[in-house]
């Protein structure tokens, strides 16, 4: 097999953390289209066209070129990463048990998370001095149906 066939792959550059910062200010207005669960045809409109705003307001205010791609996984992977420091912040508490106080997420962390229109378990005491402040809530409408609760003659003992 020759090796001069092969194409190798070009990197992008690595995400400073400025342009992290700047694609979160800029998704900031477009997260709760482009984080919509819905997948019907207009909403999938609307997302792209959000991310497409997102996209070129970016590469306005940044000084290096970012492809619509490049955004959508750096986003992802901010999203992946902020979820798990979350989530190892909340099991550090937990295994405490009122000893060492583990130690708060970062600030950028935080703000990201306060982003997500996600629901994250929240520590409810608010005389509790480490409790995590409320990122985020969404509220959900609960449908209570009735329930058939005829009983036929022929069950009764």
């Amino acid at each position: 097999m020759s090796t001069e066939n092969k194409v190798k792959r070009v990197r992008a550059p690595n995400w400073e953390t400025v342009e992290k910062k700047l694609l979160r200010e800029v998704l900031a207005d477009y997260v709760d289209i482009i984080e919509d669960k819905c997948t019907n045809t207009n909403t999938n409109k609307r997302k792209y066209h959000a991310w497409l705003k997102v996209y070129e307001r970016f590469n306005e205010l940044n000084v290096r070129q970012r492809a619509l791609v490049e955004l959508k996984q750096q986003w992802r992977m901010s999203k992946v990463d902020a979820k798990k420091i979350m989530s190892e912040h909340r099991i550090a508490k937990n295994k405490t048990g009122g000893g060492s106080r583990p130690s708060s997420p970062d600030e950028d962390t935080i703000n990201l998370v306060k982003l997500l229109p996600l629901e994250f378990e929240v520590d409810q005491n608010k005389f509790d001095s480490d409790a995590p402040q409320i990122v985020s809530a969404t509220v959900s409408t609960v449908y209570v149906t009735s329930v058939d609760t005829h009983v036929h003659s022929g069950q009764l003992q």
